[in-house]
């Protein structure tokens, strides 16, 4: 792994495939996923992807702490989150994925990005203008 986006979803087995083979094609080679309890097909749908095209996607669910709810309450989708703070949610994860991202590679690039997000250059390949930014 040398680029890797960490992210954090529910229910988006429809954006799932475009999102990540953009980003694959933008240089990033590893996705760290966080399910956050999904009542589609989503990760169905990463399984897929990864065997297909090749593609390191490490799955892991959204941990539930400080939420009231357990993981059977919250598959409906009128309970995103369950009662906790989506961002308090978000931020555990987040830092979840970056531990996994440097026992990987501690030289990684990550980018904590949603899948309703593209990273776009107009310079050039997205991975390279980071590198060029963190090396300036």
């Amino acid at each position: 792994m040398k680029n890797c986006i960490i992210t954090q979803a529910k229910d988006q087995a429809n954006r799932l495939k475009d999102w990540i083979l953009y980003h694959y094609e933008e240089g990033f080679d590893t996705f760290i996923y966080f399910d956050d309890y999904s009542e589609d097909n989503s990760i169905d749908v990463l399984k897929s992807i990864s065997d297909k095209y090749n593609i390191d996607i490490i799955i892991n669910y959204s941990d539930g702490i400080g939420c009231k709810m357990n993981s059977s309450q919250m598959t409906n989708s009128e309970s995103y989150a369950g009662n906790s703070s989506v961002h308090d949610r978000l931020i555990r994860s987040y830092n979840s994925g970056l531990k996994i991202a440097r026992n990987i590679n501690p030289d990684a690039i990550c980018s904590i990005t949603d899948v309703d997000e593209f990273l776009v250059s107009n310079i050039g390949n997205v991975t390279d203008v980071i590198k060029d930014l963190i090396s300036n």
